[in-house]
């Protein structure tokens, strides 16, 4: 829902998306690989696909910060989102 946003014509409005943007990569990464601790019988190929996304969405926070759009870290991530979902059917 988030992702749809774009403050509009004000810059407040701009900053403050962007910052929860990149609070949604930073929980999100942090959120899977809690779950991978928790859950120590996740298949191996899961478990190592869940923490290579936590890892790219940590990339694309920080990169985010430094106001770099890494286009490459998102493709990465929706590809092995993509590994995910066919790992989880």
């Amino acid at each position: 829902m988030n992702s749809t946003r774009n403050g509009g014509d004000d810059p407040n409005g701009q900053l403050l998306i962007a910052v929860n943007g990149r609070q949604v990569y930073i929980a999100s990464s942090q959120y899977v690989l809690t779950t991978l601790a928790d859950e120590p019988a996740t298949p191996p190929e899961l478990a190592t696909a869940g923490r290579k996304l936590a890892s790219l969405y940590q990339v694309i926070a920080m990169d985010g910060l430094a106001s770099d759009s890494s286009p490459q870290a998102r493709e990465a991530a929706d590809a092995t989102g993509q590994t995910i979902d066919g790992l989880c059917k």
